[in-house]
Order: C-alpha cells, then sequence, then structure tokens
C-alpha cells in the first residue's frame, strides 16, 4: 500500500494498493479518507493490522486499520480508531498550521514504534519548542493505541498542548526564540532509540544562525546526548 497526502486545507489523506501482488507494476486507484489539512502521512504494520500517523492542521495523530495483512482491495474509510495524540494551542487556524509538530519514527523487530516529535511552541517564532520521544504499541485491547516514555511509564490523556509537553519525555527544548528540531530516529543494536537532532542558535542581529547536531542515546534508564558538529549557518 502507498499513502499520500496534500497538504491542503480541510483535505485527507490518500490511498493505493498493488493489484499485482508480486510486484508493483500495477495500482489501483486512489482512496481518500477522512483528514483535516492532513499532511506527512506515515505507515507501520503491527502484525495484522495498520496505523497510519498523520500530520493535521492542529496536532499528530493516527488512524488505526483492523485485519489488512492480507487485504486485496482498499482499506474501509472508516478505520477502527482515528484521534490525535500531540496537539497544539491553535485551535483549528489553519493558517498557524506551520506550529503543528513534526514527526519522525521507526520500528522495532518486536513491533514496539519509536517516535520523535519536534513540538514547534506557538506565535510561529518556534519560541520554547522541545523534541521528544513516544513509545508507541497496540493497545491491550487491540483496537488501538498506546503510549509510553521511553522507561515505560504509560502516558494517558494524550492530546497534550504546549503547555502539556512536561508529561513527555523531552530530549531537548529551545530556548527564547532558538528552536531545536528532530531530524532522525532509528535503534541502536540493543533496539533503544537515537534521536538525530539540531539546535539553532540566532546570532544577535537575527541574521545568521548557527546549527549544532546532536545525538540523543536512551541507554536503557535515561538519555545521553553529544554534539556531533557544528555546521555554522544554513544546513550541510
Amino acid at each position: 500500500m502507498l499513502f499520500a497526502s496534500k497538504n491542503q486545507t480541510e483535505d485527507g489523506f490518500y490511498c493505493w494498493y498493488t493489484s499485482n501482488p508480486e510486484d508493483v507494476s500495477a495500482w489501483s486507484g486512489s482512496q481518500k479518507h477522512t483528514g483535516y489539512g492532513i499532511s506527512s502521512t506515515t505507515a507501520f504494520p503491527i502484525e495484522n493490522d495498520l496505523v497510519v500517523f498523520w500530520r493535521s492542521k492542529n496536532n499528530v495523530g493516527y488512524s488505526f486499520y483492523k485485519d489488512v495483512q492480507n487485504k486485496t482491495s482498499n482499506l474501509s474509510t472508516t478505520p477502527t480508531k482515528r484521534a490525535g495524540f500531540i496537539g497544539t494551542d491553535i485551535a483549528n487556524n489553519y493558517a498557524q498550521r506551520e506550529e503543528v509538530p513534526t514527526m519522525r519514527a521507526c520500528q522495532g523487530a518486536d513491533g514496539t514504534i519509536h517516535m520523535a516529535v519536534t513540538h514547534l511552541g506557538t506565535g510561529k517564532t518556534y519560541k520554547n519548542s522541545t523534541v521528544h520521544y513516544l513509545k508507541i504499541n497496540r493497545n491491550a485491547a487491540g483496537d488501538a493505541l498506546s503510549f509510553a516514555k521511553a522507561d515505560g511509564t504509560a502516558l494517558s490523556g494524550m492530546n497534550v498542548t504546549a503547555s502539556k509537553g512536561a508529561a513527555l519525555d523531552t530530549i531537548s527544548k529551545g530556548v527564547d526564540a532558538n528552536k531545536v528540531w528532530a531530524y532522525d530516529i532509528a535503534l541502536d543494536r540493543n533496539d533503544n532509540p537515537v534521536v538525530l537532532y539540531d539546535a539553532f542558535v540566532a546570532s544577535d542581529d537575527r541574521t545568521t544562525t548557527e546549527h549544532t547536531y546532536y545525538c540523543a542515546c536512551w541507554n536503557g534508564t535515561s538519555w545521553e546526548t553529544s554534539e556531533i558538529a557544528k555546521v555554522n549557518d544554513g544546513l550541510p
């Protein structure tokens, strides 16, 4: 299956499936799924089920589909569960969608999904932006997702705004108008998450920005952060 989105106001995301299961030479027509300003669709299988993460006009969320492993036709447009889990304080103001959190994710051999989320703060200045980590699995009932910190502490009531982000694992936090941004997440040889992120520090006159790349590694009990390189103004 293939997922894509237009990143337009009040639009959903689209799904295609290969009509020839042996290769990808032939595809179905597109099927639209409900969403609001959705972009950045990222899909992961969890045994026979499928979860599609998305970035909407005011939150990061997911659509959960049951029993799709052997599916040879379009998904139901009514997922078992559709929910946002990291929100913002901007309500439904699509003009401020730049403030919606961004995400990067990977999956372990046991099916656990590991996600790095950049919470962009408010006011389009990215003030007090933060990089968070989430451990994601299917819930006990098997019909939705459950969320936890890296140490396994369960997180409930997942639809946090910028003012409630303290409940999450915080890897790094921007200072004043400077910002941090997660670019990638992977697993080490022990299946512990490793997050690559950038810290932006603006010059006093705001004409240039120094970028410093960091690697944050979960060692089983805490996050260890080390500097990789400074790359001065602009991105490498």
